[in-house]
């Protein structure tokens, strides 16, 4: 059986592979380079070793194959010199047998390499592209908040041993968060975050939750013991939350500011801070510098002390949003309103109202009622002593009802038109009119 060379056919090309030593090998090198940031040395020097191994039985397969090579010479010499026929055909085979012995090494170390290369870039890919969850099964999932997809690109992993007990440290980056928050849909996210023995820590914690900018700092403590919870101690922040992003009912599109910090163990987490905003629609009011309190729990929001200024009076609105299927009701209230501002100087006189407004997740389904009183005022400069009625608001407009104007002499009823500018105007009975210009 005639051998071929070593140095031919298709060992040309896996030689040529073979000479990209272990330990220069682009895949080993960023393997040793992730464990020796995630402090495991041992086992960086474990990786480095067997690489080294691999290299050296190479460069030994190397030397042999030179050396057969030599030997190849030599008998073709001998050959020339017409050597004894017999110990040249026993050299023959046996540099054959040797040679054939030395291709199947090398072939099978080709295969360890290349096997050595695939599991190492898949060490690689496996640290890099991380399942958050393996990080997060400390924490049992929860309805509040729940993670379904995440990736932990770069971690580094330290683990120490003191007094014959083992710490585990871990450092990096989160991206591609996804699920939910409080029932709202998290559909982005990424931030930086740690975790020790006593908790896991987030550094500007970055999320798109409902379409808004969520961010979150802090720490989520493991439990002490067994039957207990874990507990958060996170602060949050929205700089712009578009209001209608917490129920498309609402139908506002103006953005709060809100701060908060959330805290209770993870299966009953509550949050409480204070939001504020520049300017508020709500036409026909036109709410400016509102601010005010919430707090999250149990799967509701509840909105309370929230105060604005409104045409030279204050308006409050206090209420609850159901976070699970965003049904809300909110109370509104306004007080001391300079009448004269909303009827352009028709009706002169402190304008109060009070109005509960309700509504779905369903776009346009906000309604309200209530009712409204104007005290002590004046009309075109004619004196009455009340204007009050009732006050209902559907698809974004408010319309008036059952109203009476009190006065000295009698009780007159009137209607009130919402003017195309969003002004209201009084059409007067003329029984008023003239009752007033008699009695004047």
């Amino acid at each position: 059986m005639q051998v071929m060379p070593l140095s031919a056919g298709k060992e040309s090309d896996m030689e040529s592979e073979q000479n990209k030593r272990m330990t220069k090998d682009a895949i080993i090198q960023e393997l040793i380079a992730l464990l020796n940031q995630s402090q495991q040395k041992e086992a960086a020097n474990s990786v480095y070793e067997m690489a080294a191994l691999i290299d050296g039985m190479e460069q030994k397969l190397d030397l042999v194959t030179e050396e057969l090579l030599s030997v190849r010479k030599q008998l073709e010499r001998m050959e020339q010199e017409k050597a004894n026929k017999s110990l040249k055909a026993v050299l023959k085979k046996s540099v054959d047998s040797l040679e054939q012995q030395c291709h199947k090494m090398k072939e099978q170390l080709f295969e360890i390499k290349e096997e050595v290369r695939e599991k190492a870039s898949e060490i690689v890919a496996e640290v890099k592209k991380m399942p958050l969850q393996n990080i997060l099964n400390v924490l049992p999932q929860a309805a509040d908040v729940v993670i379904t997809e995440g990736n932990l690109p770069d971690v580094k992993i330290r683990a120490d041993k003191a007094d014959d007990k083992w710490t585990l440290n871990i450092d990096g980056t989160i991206d591609g968060l996804k699920g939910s928050l409080i029932n709202y849909p998290v559909t982005k996210g990424s931030g930086k975050f740690s975790a020790d023995t006593e908790a896991l820590k987030f550094a500007g914690l970055n999320l798109e939750v409902a379409g808004q900018t969520v961010i979150i700092d802090g720490n989520v403590y493991y439990a002490e013991k067994p039957e207990a919870k874990q507990t958060y101690a996170l602060t949050v922040n929205a700089p712009s939350f578009v209001i209608e992003a917490l129920s498309p009912g609402l139908g506002l599109k103006d953005a709060v500011t809100a701060l908060g910090k959330v805290k209770g163990t993870i299966d009953k987490p509550e949050a409480e801070g204070t939001f504020g905003l520049d300017k508020l629609a709500y036409d026909p009011l036109y709410i400016t510098a509102l601010s005010g309190k919430f707090l999250y729990k149990d799967g509701k929001l509840n909105i309370g002390d929230a105060i604005g200024n409104v045409y030279a009076g204050q308006v409050n609105v206090n209420g609850q949003i159901d976070t699970k299927t965003k049904d809300f009701k909110l109370e509104v209230q306004g007080i001391d309103l300079d009448s004269s501002v909303v009827t352009e100087t028709q009706v002169d006189g402190p304008l109060s109202f009070k109005m509960l407004a309700i509504g779905t997740a369903d776009a346009g389904s906000a309604t309200g009622a209530g009712s409204f009183r104007i005290e002590e005022g004046k009309y075109m400069m004619l004196p009455f002593r009340s204007i009050k009625g009732s006050i209902t608001r559907q698809q974004g407009k408010f319309a008036f009802s059952n109203i009476k104007i009190a006065t000295a002499v009698g009780s007159f009823d009137t209607n009130i038109i919402v003017k195309d500018n969003g002004k209201l105007g009084f059409d007067l009975d003329k029984g008023f009119l003239a009752a007033q210009l008699g009695e004047k």
